[in-house]
């Protein structure tokens, strides 16, 4: 039998197992069963993990059994886990993640419900561009960000507000994933009010 444990940040949602417990499964599979919001325990994510001396170390596959980098709010949840022995903050956690090593500072703890300040990396790669998803043309920055949930690597896209409004974010949002980057142009600088879509879609 498997141990499971479920957790979230911000809403989204995942399942963690030991690694050990896994040897030998097909990891994608099991991801794709166990994530299944209807015939399995639903999450956005399952995670395999291995307790280290300073933390864990973690490997993310997404609800479609494709491979992620590091989720921020995988991270997160994965080490509110690892705390949960552990009562009073502040608390050090370092985990190891395929998108690199990520530290974790908890600053606070209520019950089931940790606090942690995260240290995930500076984005690189910053590319604008123009893209075509369920059927509007719009222009886009694409920027490598490692704390987003995405293949490898992950490289979430930023749609300007001057695209046409009849659009679907929700719908606009699960046609983006795919959208090659454009040559690099650099120089701009803006202040930005977003509204962030996964790839589930959800906000």
């Amino acid at each position: 039998m498997t141990r499971v444990a479920k957790a979230h940040a911000y809403g989204n949602d995942f399942l963690y197992v030991l690694q050990s417990d896994t040897q030998g499964v097909n990891q994608p599979a099991l991801a794709r069963e166990m994530c299944h919001r209807t015939t399995g325990l639903g999450a956005d994510g399952l995670i395999f993990y291995a307790v280290t001396p300073s933390g864990a170390s973690m490997r993310l596959f997404n609800a479609d059994g494709s491979r992620a980098e590091v989720s921020g709010n995988g991270v997160r949840a994965l080490g509110a886990l690892l705390g949960m022995r552990v009562i009073d903050a502040p608390l050090q956690l370092t985990i190891h993640t395929e998108g690199g090593i990520k530290a974790l500072t908890r600053l606070q703890r209520d019950g089931n419900r940790h606090l942690f300040r995260a240290a995930m990396g500076l984005p690189t790669g910053l590319q604008q561009t123009t893209i075509t998803a369920a059927g509007e043309t719009t222009t886009a920055a694409a920027v490598v960000i490692s704390a987003a949930v995405g293949t490898l690597p992950a490289e979430p896209l930023f749609v300007e507000r001057t695209a046409p409004r009849s659009g679907n974010p929700s719908r606009s949002g699960c046609c983006l994933d795919d959208q090659p980057p454009a040559p690099s142009r650099h120089g701009f600088r803006k202040r930005l009010t977003l509204q962030v879509m996964a790839r589930t879609a959800r906000p």
